[in-house]
Protein backbone atom coordinates (compact mmCIF):
# COMPACT_ATOMS: atom_id res chain seq x y z
CA UNK A 1 0.00 0.00 0.00
CA UNK A 2 1.56 2.86 -1.08
CA UNK A 3 0.42 6.98 0.12
CA UNK A 4 2.11 9.26 -2.38
CA UNK A 5 3.32 13.02 -1.26
CA UNK A 6 6.27 14.67 0.31
CA UNK A 7 6.05 12.80 3.35
CA UNK A 8 4.12 9.50 1.67
CA UNK A 9 4.66 5.79 3.22
CA UNK A 10 4.52 2.47 1.75
CA UNK A 11 3.92 -1.06 3.48
CA UNK A 12 3.98 -4.61 2.24
CA UNK A 13 1.52 -7.69 3.49
CA UNK A 14 1.88 -11.06 2.89
CA UNK A 15 -1.44 -12.61 2.53
CA UNK A 16 -1.49 -16.50 2.89
CA UNK A 17 -4.92 -18.08 0.96
CA UNK A 18 -5.49 -21.70 2.33
CA UNK A 19 -7.35 -24.44 1.11
CA UNK A 20 -10.45 -24.89 2.47
CA UNK A 21 -11.75 -27.82 4.39
CA UNK A 22 -14.40 -30.45 2.22
CA UNK A 23 -16.51 -32.15 5.36
CA UNK A 24 -19.16 -33.37 2.34
CA UNK A 25 -20.15 -36.84 3.51
CA UNK A 26 -20.16 -39.71 1.49
CA UNK A 27 -23.52 -41.07 1.14
CA UNK A 28 -24.49 -43.75 3.56
CA UNK A 29 -27.25 -46.07 4.76
CA UNK A 30 -30.00 -46.69 4.40
CA UNK A 31 -28.90 -49.59 7.53
CA UNK A 32 -31.05 -52.35 9.04
CA UNK A 33 -31.41 -52.34 12.55
CA UNK A 34 -29.17 -55.34 13.20
CA UNK A 35 -26.59 -54.52 10.91
CA UNK A 36 -22.87 -53.88 12.94
CA UNK A 37 -21.20 -51.20 13.11
CA UNK A 38 -20.54 -48.90 9.78
CA UNK A 39 -17.25 -46.91 8.96
CA UNK A 40 -19.07 -43.15 7.36
CA UNK A 41 -16.57 -41.68 5.10
CA UNK A 42 -16.32 -37.95 4.42
CA UNK A 43 -13.89 -36.64 1.63
CA UNK A 44 -11.19 -35.22 3.19
CA UNK A 45 -10.27 -37.32 6.53
CA UNK A 46 -9.37 -35.82 9.95
CA UNK A 47 -12.64 -34.72 11.03
CA UNK A 48 -15.20 -34.82 14.29
CA UNK A 49 -18.21 -37.38 14.11
CA UNK A 50 -21.28 -36.65 16.23
CA UNK A 51 -24.69 -37.63 16.40
CA UNK A 52 -26.99 -40.39 17.49
CA UNK A 53 -25.27 -43.68 16.28
CA UNK A 54 -21.95 -42.50 16.47
CA UNK A 55 -19.66 -45.05 18.33
CA UNK A 56 -16.77 -43.58 17.17
CA UNK A 57 -16.30 -39.88 17.22
CA UNK A 58 -12.43 -40.02 15.38
CA UNK A 59 -13.12 -43.02 13.08
CA UNK A 60 -16.92 -42.72 12.23
CA UNK A 61 -18.26 -45.67 13.41
CA UNK A 62 -21.87 -45.81 13.34
CA UNK A 63 -24.13 -48.49 14.90
CA UNK A 64 -27.56 -49.20 13.83
CA UNK A 65 -27.75 -51.52 16.87
CA UNK A 66 -27.55 -48.91 19.23
CA UNK A 67 -30.27 -46.49 17.72
CA UNK A 68 -32.87 -48.82 16.35
CA UNK A 69 -35.11 -47.92 13.44
CA UNK A 70 -35.22 -44.31 12.38
CA UNK A 71 -33.54 -41.25 11.14
CA UNK A 72 -30.46 -40.04 12.28
CA UNK A 73 -29.10 -36.79 11.46
CA UNK A 74 -24.92 -37.50 11.93
CA UNK A 75 -22.47 -34.25 11.77
CA UNK A 76 -18.82 -34.36 10.02
CA UNK A 77 -16.88 -31.22 11.91
CA UNK A 78 -13.14 -30.46 10.23
CA UNK A 79 -12.01 -27.15 12.43
CA UNK A 80 -9.62 -24.54 12.23
CA UNK A 81 -9.68 -21.42 10.25
CA UNK A 82 -10.91 -23.03 6.59
CA UNK A 83 -13.08 -25.74 8.30
CA UNK A 84 -16.40 -27.16 6.78
CA UNK A 85 -18.97 -29.43 8.20
CA UNK A 86 -21.87 -31.34 6.82
CA UNK A 87 -24.79 -33.34 7.74
CA UNK A 88 -26.14 -36.52 6.83
CA UNK A 89 -29.31 -37.73 7.50
CA UNK A 90 -29.27 -41.83 8.07
CA UNK A 91 -31.97 -43.95 7.95
CA UNK A 92 -32.20 -47.13 10.01
CA UNK A 93 -35.33 -50.19 8.94
CA UNK A 94 -36.71 -52.56 11.65
CA UNK A 95 -35.14 -55.60 10.74
CA UNK A 96 -37.14 -58.86 10.30
CA UNK A 97 -37.60 -61.55 12.74
CA UNK A 98 -38.07 -65.31 11.39
CA UNK A 99 -37.66 -67.02 14.30
CA UNK A 100 -39.92 -69.68 14.01
CA UNK A 101 -41.90 -70.82 16.58
CA UNK A 102 -40.73 -75.10 17.58
CA UNK A 103 -43.38 -77.24 16.27
CA UNK A 104 -43.89 -80.55 16.49
CA UNK A 105 -43.15 -84.16 17.03
CA UNK A 106 -46.32 -84.83 15.33
CA UNK A 107 -47.64 -88.51 14.33
CA UNK A 108 -47.79 -89.05 10.20
CA UNK A 109 -51.53 -89.72 10.97
CA UNK A 110 -52.28 -85.70 11.43
CA UNK A 111 -53.53 -83.67 8.44
CA UNK A 112 -52.08 -80.63 8.76
CA UNK A 113 -51.00 -77.94 11.79
CA UNK A 114 -49.98 -74.57 11.10
CA UNK A 115 -46.51 -73.23 11.64
CA UNK A 116 -45.78 -69.50 13.03
CA UNK A 117 -43.02 -67.19 13.35
CA UNK A 118 -42.39 -64.23 15.05
CA UNK A 119 -42.41 -61.82 11.70
CA UNK A 120 -45.33 -62.12 9.64
CA UNK A 121 -45.14 -61.73 5.93
CA UNK A 122 -42.71 -64.23 5.36
CA UNK A 123 -42.77 -67.51 2.95
CA UNK A 124 -42.39 -71.01 4.06
CA UNK A 125 -40.69 -73.99 2.06
CA UNK A 126 -39.75 -77.40 2.57
CA UNK A 127 -41.15 -81.02 2.56
CA UNK A 128 -44.82 -81.46 4.00
CA UNK A 129 -45.44 -77.32 3.29
CA UNK A 130 -48.48 -77.51 1.39
CA UNK A 131 -49.52 -72.84 1.83
CA UNK A 132 -45.94 -71.08 1.65
CA UNK A 133 -47.60 -68.68 2.69
CA UNK A 134 -50.06 -69.64 5.89
CA UNK A 135 -47.38 -72.06 6.50
CA UNK A 136 -49.93 -75.00 6.45
CA UNK A 137 -47.59 -78.08 7.25
CA UNK A 138 -48.80 -81.52 6.42
CA UNK A 139 -47.15 -84.67 8.39
CA UNK A 140 -49.79 -87.16 6.67
CA UNK A 141 -47.95 -85.92 3.40
CA UNK A 142 -44.86 -86.50 4.14
CA UNK A 143 -44.92 -89.33 6.57
CA UNK A 144 -42.71 -90.28 8.90
CA UNK A 145 -38.81 -88.97 8.95
CA UNK A 146 -37.57 -85.09 10.30
CA UNK A 147 -38.06 -82.56 7.59
CA UNK A 148 -36.57 -79.34 7.46
CA UNK A 149 -38.83 -76.36 7.28
CA UNK A 150 -37.70 -72.67 6.03
CA UNK A 151 -39.41 -69.20 6.86
CA UNK A 152 -37.99 -66.59 4.95
CA UNK A 153 -38.64 -62.94 4.81
CA UNK A 154 -37.44 -60.89 1.97
CA UNK A 155 -36.40 -57.18 1.76
CA UNK A 156 -33.69 -55.16 2.38
CA UNK A 157 -33.89 -56.30 5.79
CA UNK A 158 -34.99 -59.61 5.21
CA UNK A 159 -34.39 -63.12 7.59
CA UNK A 160 -34.84 -66.88 7.61
CA UNK A 161 -35.03 -69.29 9.99
CA UNK A 162 -34.90 -73.15 9.54
CA UNK A 163 -36.68 -75.98 12.11
CA UNK A 164 -36.58 -79.58 11.77
CA UNK A 165 -39.79 -81.00 12.45
CA UNK A 166 -39.68 -85.11 13.45
CA UNK A 167 -42.99 -86.87 12.18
Amino acid sequence: YTIAGTCGSSDTASITVANGSNATINPAGPFCANTPSTTLNAVTPGGVWSGLGIANSSTGSFSSLAVGPGSYNVIYTISGTCGDDDTLTITVNAASNATITPAGPFCSSVNSVSLTAAGSGGLWSGQGITNAVSGTFSPAGVGAGSWDIVYTITGSCGDSDTITIVV
